[in-house]
């Protein structure tokens, strides 16, 4: 039973002793589980499975999921939920990677899968799949302080990770994975010297425009994660091909021995699993291109990886460590957010959800957390100009790199910001599910008001202030104080423009003076 120990106090006393907890990685090449329980101090695992259901073998010229390739990762899904029995849903974070980014359809695939899990699925970005399996490696290897270069190569993209300590120094995910390269490079399994020359070259050029930055850096060893890397450093190591490490003699060695085979289905190599042999071309090229571009003279290898990092993250959330809260924090202080402001803001946009999330059928957590989130980065968009803040407010948190967030999660919370003032229309929501759409406009219309009432700045709140909803939820009405009103003729004003500026939309907002 593999055991993972926290560095310090990781494991906190809110967090139950014998919980158990689950991560799910839907990779390109790969699905993957792990179900652990948390010990004191550290988590054993209580069992893993993986699956290679090769989801980017099944995106077709149209960047389009086949339903072949969809029903193969499903029926995993399926085995996985069986597995995961009793654990509380909540317990259970899954997320996609770098085919499910790509499709154009990968929504179709996600709904389905998430009803048969029972738990959302979140699609990451490159950089947070970076972030997260920086973090499964360094937990799971206990990596010292010193800085250290980690290489994942994915079914469909390739993550490498400059990180020192528990800092993350430099991240970048490529669109190149053992599926893609494999697939594209070395076709019907066909594997000649000429195919391999041509997808090292084609990995070389996507490393091209990093190799600088990443080798200014420098670090003390390099470690491979995930399966490209394991299966060829199981290989080096059984074969006689300078093993146990990963060396650029034994990358030699082992591609002379593909050459020698010609074809996928002939490779007779000690230790090569079935299900590695059609995409080892594709990750040895890529590897191949690794070593050779950031100068690498020896790689270990880590167990730990992605679901790890999913696994540590869900934790560190269980006991209020999100790293999520302080990316918000970080947006706040880079672009020069006023606290106080923010701060007011948001506890009466929290006051108001108290009073109306039950009618509205809110999951009170979750949306707590975004109208505390969208609080506070409303007004970041100022640093930029304010005409349009709101526009400019939803832009920065939509196109930065915001760690621990998932992209839907991202794209919820701009969708918040953008509409916390000027004209509010259904129209706005249109790119986000109809979940998320019901979820983001109900959250802006909280914040628009919560705003309207600061807009002087002052910390002044009138005593009788109440939202009700009517109507099926569709009519939203602000009881609030006539001779506050009076002594606030500005807020007046724009509570009376609200009306319409929701003609958009289907619900209607009244004023009720008391």
């Amino acid at each position: 039973m593999n055991r993972y120990r926290f560095p310090g106090d990781h494991v906190a006393a809110n967090i139950e002793q014998g919980e158990v907890l689950g991560a799910i990685d839907l990779g390109s090449n790969s699905f993957h589980m792990i179900i652990a329980r948390v010990e004191e101090g550290s988590f054993s695992v209580v069992d893993k499975m993986k699956e290679t259901v090769r989801l980017a073998d099944g995106l077709d010229e149209n960047m389009q999921l086949t339903k072949k390739a969809q029903k193969r990762g499903l029926e995993c899904i399926a085995r996985f939920s069986q597995m995961l029995g009793t654990v509380h849903p909540q317990r259970v974070r899954a997320v996609g990677t770098s085919t499910l980014r790509r499709a154009s359809n990968a929504w179709e695939f996600i709904a389905k899968a998430s009803d048969i899990l029972g738990v959302p699925i979140d699609i990451i970005s490159g950089h947070e799949e970076a972030r997260l399996i920086y973090q499964g490696v360094r937990y799971s290897q206990g990596l010292s302080d010193d800085r250290h270069l980690i290489v994942d190569i994915g079914g469909g993209s390739t993550e490498i990770i400059i990180g020192e300590g528990t800092r993350v120094m430099q991240v970048h995910s490529l669109d190149m994975g053992c599926v893609h390269f494999s697939r594209k490079y070395f076709k019907h399994g066909r594997m000649t010297k000429d195919s391999f020359a041509k997808a090292e070259v084609a990995a070389a050029l996507k490393l091209r425009p990093i190799k600088a930055s990443l080798k200014s850096l420098g670090w003390a060893d390099a470690i491979g994660t995930s399966g490209t890397n394991n299966a060829i450093y199981e290989l080096v190591g059984a074969n006689d091909l300078h093993g146990p490490f990963i060396t650029p003699g034994g990358l030699d060695k082992l591609r002379a021995r593909l050459l020698d085979a010609k074809h996928v289905d002939k490779i007779a190599l000690t230790g090569l699993a079935p299900d590695r042999r059609p995409v080892l071309p594709g990750g040895l090229a890529i590897l191949t291109s690794v070593f050779r571009s950031l100068g690498v003279k020896s790689m270990d290898r880590s167990l730990g990886a992605l679901r790890e990092g999913v696994l540590f993250d869900l934790m560190g959330r269980m006991r209020h460590q999100d790293v999520r809260d302080l990316e918000i924090q970080r947006l706040m202080t880079q672009y020069r957010a006023d606290p106080e402001h923010a701060g007011r803001v948001e506890d009466l946009a929290v006051s108001l959800l108290d009073q109306t999330h039950a009618k509205w059928k809110l999951d009170p957590d979750s949306a707590k957390q975004y109208l505390s989130w969208a609080a506070k980065l409303h007004e970041i968009g100022l640093a930029v100009s304010y005409s349009g803040y709101h526009k400019h407010s939803a832009y920065l948190v939509s196109a930065s790199d915001l760690a621990g967030f998932a992209s839907s999660e991202q794209r919820v919370l701009a969708h918040v910001i953008r509409c916390h003032r000027k004209k509010l229309s259904d129209h706005y929501f249109e790119e986000l599910t109809e979940k998320e759409a019901d979820l983001a406009i109900r959250l802006a219309i909280l914040l628009r008001i919560a705003v309207l009432v600061y807009r002087s700045r002052s910390p002044e709140l009138p005593s009788d202030l109440e939202l009700h909803i009517k109507n099926g939820g569709r009519k939203v009405v602000l009881d609030i104080s006539e001779d506050w009103l009076d002594e606030h003729a500005l807020t007046l004003a724009d509570l009376e423009r609200e009306e319409n500026l929701w003609k958009g939309t289907s619900f209607r907002f009244v004023l009720n003076p008391v």
